[in-house]
């Protein structure tokens, strides 16, 4: 059994019954099933099955914003993933929007490869995000690096997003941004977000790459900081190798990147980690955040 709520035999005057009994016995055997199976994800209430509330808006261990004209729901028609999925609506139109989810905070290190999932989609061509936020132990937000925008899109029909997260150094809290339908798209539409997981990171043969973070032009002798990540990268228009990765006093080891083909993968700080065209020519190079 999974988690059943009993908000509605909470109040004065509500009397046990065996029915709630029940409902306590399913609870307990659902969380010992998840801890004797490591089951449990680090985001509470990823898939939004609990709603202690019951009142089909808010979903438990999740603070939700709207924008300007945005509404949101618990979506019960179609989700994806469980009976619930969290939808935000863009009722279009300049400035408005739909609204934005935050995570409860949840515990990392620097140490470890995380990999953080979720099934995505819209109604309509919406603007939409999904951003990490880090936070150091006093859970006060990093200045540099967060939030960290993970994607920026739209999909037409549940698709499934899968990115590996490196925390910058001090991060010891983490939480999640899903932002459905932001204030610079006028586009109305439905945006819906489903089974959320993080935990630590599959092998690299299983990653799956989901978004170009960048696609920059080096001008002549120009350089580009990497952000903060793991990358792969794509040599699109160098006649000769001539872009190489810098780390801000030396020249990275076999890291001049050649023409036609993938080089990495590599981690970039954020703070140091250069591209730099060595030549006079203008060249356009692909990063691929893994």
């Amino acid at each position: 059994m999974g988690f059943n709520s009993i908000q509605s035999y909470v109040g004065v005057g509500k009397t046990w019954a065996a029915s709630l009994l029940q409902k306590i016995a399913d609870n307990f055997d659902a969380l010992n099933g998840g801890l004797s199976t490591n089951a449990l994800p680090d985001i509470l209430n990823g898939s939004f099955e609990i709603n202690s509330l019951n009142d089909g808006l808010t979903p438990d261990s999740w603070t939700i914003v709207n924008y300007t004209g945005g509404s949101h729901a618990l979506e019960t028609t179609s989700p994806a993933h469980g009976a619930n999925a969290l939808k935000f609506v863009h009722p279009g139109g300049a400035g408005n929007g739909g609204g934005y989810a935050d995570s409860d905070y949840f515990p990392v290190n620097e140490l470890v490869l995380h990999s953080l999932s979720g099934i995505i989609w819209a109604s309509a061509a919406t603007k939409s995000k999904v951003q990490v936020r880090y936070f150091t132990n006093a859970k006060v937000e990093l200045g540099a690096g967060s939030p960290e925008e993970l994607i920026v899109f739209y999909s037409l029909s549940p698709t499934r997003y899968t990115w590996q997260i490196l925390p910058p150094a001090t991060t010891r809290f983490i939480k999640i941004r899903l932002i459905g339908g932001y204030t610079d798209t006028a586009v109305a539409g439905n945006i819906f977000f489903d089974g959320f997981t993080f935990g630590p990171s599959i092998g690299t043969n299983e990653m799956r790459f989901n978004r170009y973070n960048t696609t920059p032009v080096l001008s002549a002798n120009g350089t580009y900081l990497i952000p903060h990540g793991i990358y792969y990268v794509y040599a699109d228009s160098i006649a000769v190798p001539q872009v190489q990765l810098y780390n801000g006093t030396a020249w990275i080891a076999g890291a001049t990147i050649s023409t036609g083909s993938w080089d990495g993968p590599f981690v970039s700080d954020g703070t140091n980690v250069r591209l730099l065209n060595t030549t006079a020519n203008v060249n356009t190079v692909t990063l691929i955040r893994m």
